[in-house]
């Protein structure tokens, strides 16, 4: 799911002179599913919820019934509310992509935000299994290697995911998601001056990353600089007022 490569079919000769086969219908297709699939989620780890809503919406036509557009679009349903909608499509996704971690990686995160963080292990696990299969079949693979290191993070292996992001940074996945997961690793890590510093270039890269406030205002908060986490979780709120960690940001605040 989600695949950066695009499907390219070989050439032939015919007729003595070259000639390339075109993909077809259904190799477009799923080329292009892959890549709105990626963006749309991409969208919504930064919270970005309109931006994603709008683009599903536009190409619900074509690709509704893609793995790749079922996984963007369940974990779209969770973060409007609909949690068992969410797992249900997930798990359709799921199904429909058996070689694929993103859709499992995403039911953990659901199951996360709806009950507690160990409800998910076992989705990170089964999308850690996936990634590290998709990373030995294709070493250097940065999709592969960025949801391996998500899911490592979720399962406190942070060493590991440092790693495997590295090697997603050299394959060019996009570098505020990269940034983002280094900082959740090093966060987790209680190495707060990295994390700050991943985060610092998240909003390099995206100052409407929304998330990256809200934990970089975690971090301040343990290095006890009160006011910087204040002005963090204050534009995290402007950011994604109904966001999942919304009422713990509101509680910071409230709190100083």
């Amino acid at each position: 799911m989600f695949r950066h490569v695009a499907a390219i079919t070989a050439g032939a000769l015919l007729l003595g002179s070259p000639s390339f086969a075109q993909p077809t219908s259904d190799q477009a297709t799923s080329t292009r599913a892959a890549t709105v699939g990626e963006e749309v989620v991409g969208q919504l780890m930064a919270s970005k919820l309109n931006a994603a809503r709008n683009r599903l919406e536009s190409t619900s036509g074509d690709l509704s019934s893609t793995p790749e557009y079922r996984s963007a679009l369940g974990y779209l349903q969770a973060l409007d509310g609909d949690y068992a909608q969410a797992l249900e499509t997930l798990q359709s996704a799921a199904r429909g992509a058996s070689d694929d971690p993103v859709p499992e990686y995403l039911r953990g995160e659901v199951l996360r935000i709806k009950g507690s963080y160990s409800d998910g292990t076992a989705a990170w696990k089964s999308a850690r299994g996936r990634a590290q299969k998709a990373l030995k079949a294709n070493p250097g693979d940065p999709r592969a290697a960025f949801w391996l290191a998500a899911s490592q993070i979720r399962l406190e292996q942070y060493d590991a995911a440092l790693d495997n992001l590295d090697i997603a940074a050299a394959g060019g996945y996009p570098a505020e998601q990269v940034n983002y997961q280094r900082g959740n690793a090093f966060l987790m890590k209680k190495d707060f001056e990295k994390a700050i510093d991943a985060f610092n270039r998240v909003e390099e890269s995206d100052r409407r990353f929304a998330h990256l406030y809200f934990y970089r205002a975690l971090a301040w908060n343990q290095l006890g600089k009160k006011d910087r986490m204040l002005i963090d979780m204050d534009q995290f709120l402007k950011l994604a007022p109904k966001a999942p960690e919304a009422d713990q940001a509101r509680a910071f605040l409230s709190a100083y």
